[in-house]
């Protein structure tokens, strides 16, 4: 199960990569060198509100997989605290 959730993990930090990368190839396409260069603050804010933006999209798509992968790992503690019985 650890691998699961390494996976998801995994999976996670590469689609943040891929979009912060296209971000960038984007940024510099649709800018000019003297435009980028003039206004590296407002550059960064793109850069930081993008990927605050994607964070929120990675963590809708895959916490719900990780939260189920987290709760297997706990099972086995759930499982003993159930078999002590009701004592009816």
């Amino acid at each position: 199960m650890r691998f699961v959730m390494i996976q998801i993990l995994s999976f996670a930090l590469i689609f943040a990569l891929l979009f912060s990368l296209a971000r960038i190839i984007m940024g510099f396409a649709f800018l000019s060198n003297n435009l980028a260069l003039s206004h590296l603050g407002e550059g960064f804010k793109m850069l930081s509100f993008g990927a605050y933006s994607d964070i929120r999209v990675i963590s809708a798509a895959l916490l719900p997989l990780l939260l189920c992968a987290f709760l297997c790992l706990l099972s086995p503690l759930f499982s003993l605290a159930f078999k002590q019985g009701g004592g009816l």
